[in-house]
């Protein structure tokens, strides 16, 4: 059964990218030779940081409250976002996986996130699969060494560049530890359960674990190693989560509440709202997807 973008919450659905996409790969496979590339800059943007680590902390500690560097994390962080989804699409378009949709959605409801349809990834063997989810988080480590190694050259020159850049490394960095986590169910997660061998790992281990919690029969064919590995999985992610959205949940709360007093608790609602809402109705979205 095939999904259409209009029906999945929270997204609008700008074109049809098949052909963009399909473009930029043959344009580009002439570079493909770059991708090699990517780790040592990005070794070497890590060296440059650890170097220039005070001085760093220092130029953060001088501009954070300022507006003009929370402009350039959004935009970077937009930036990360959108370069992480061209990537994909570009690596379909190589693989002739060609996605039937590009647009916008609405990440929990609230965060607006650049939107590809992923679909067609299921329908890949599993060595291009792993290099459809290594595209996304390569895209994360360029932003990472282009930020913190054009920081590193231009960070006494006093211009706005540097504040740019020194952002862009930051989101770089962050979006690329988050993003990468094996125990989310992000692209870090997918891209080792293809790797081995086993794509819907994350998904199997939670059903392994409620069935097991729930006095059911075990699937067939796993052998008892295999059982607790992929129980243990599925706990250590269900605590990280808890305690991710805790921490999360607790930091927004109480910004909120400090900055606009019992105004602030009904934006916190609003926003707890926006996201069960938005959680809801994935979930129904993907149960048809699941049976049809």
């Amino acid at each position: 059964m095939t999904r259409q973008g209009a029906s999945r919450p929270y997204t609008w659905v700008w074109f049809n990218p098949t052909r963009l996409f399909r473009f930029l790969a043959d344009g580009l496979a002439p570079l493909r030779w770059m991708v090699w590339l990517i780790w040592p800059c990005a070794l070497f943007a890590g060296l440059a940081a650890a170097f220039s680590w005070y001085e760093m902390l220092a130029h953060v500690e001088r501009v954070m409250f300022q507006l003009s560097f929370w402009q350039s994390m959004v935009a970077s962080m937009l930036s990360s976002n959108l370069a992480s989804k061209l990537a994909l699409g570009i690596v379909l378009g190589h693989f002739r996986g060609d996605p039937q949709e590009f647009g916008v959605t609405l990440r929990f409801g609230l965060i607006p996130r650049f939107y590809v349809d992923r679909s067609p990834i299921r329908k890949l063997p599993l060595a291009q699969r792993r290099s459809c989810y290594a595209a996304t988080l390569l895209a994360k480590v360029v932003l990472f060494a282009v930020g913190m190694l054009g920081w590193a050259i231009v960070r006494r020159s006093g211009s706005g560049a540097a504040e740019v850049l020194l952002a862009l490394g930051i989101t770089g960095f962050g979006s690329f530890v988050f993003v990468a986590n094996p125990l989310l169910p992000l692209d870090g997660s997918n891209w080792l359960c293809a790797r081995l061998g086993r794509p819907t790992l994350h998904r199997d281990s939670f059903r392994l674990t409620y069935m097991l919690a729930t006095r059911r029969p075990a699937p067939d064919g796993l052998t008892p190693r295999l059982k607790r590995v992929m129980v243990l999985y599925a706990l250590a992610s269900i605590v990280f989560t808890a305690v991710l959205l805790y921490s999360v949940l607790s930091v927004v709360a109480g910004t909120l509440e400090a900055q606009f007093q019992g105004a602030g608790v009904l934006i916190f609602c609003f926003v707890l709202a926006a996201a069960i809402h938005f959680l809801v109705s994935r979930r129904n979205w993907r149960q048809p997807a699941r049976t049809g």
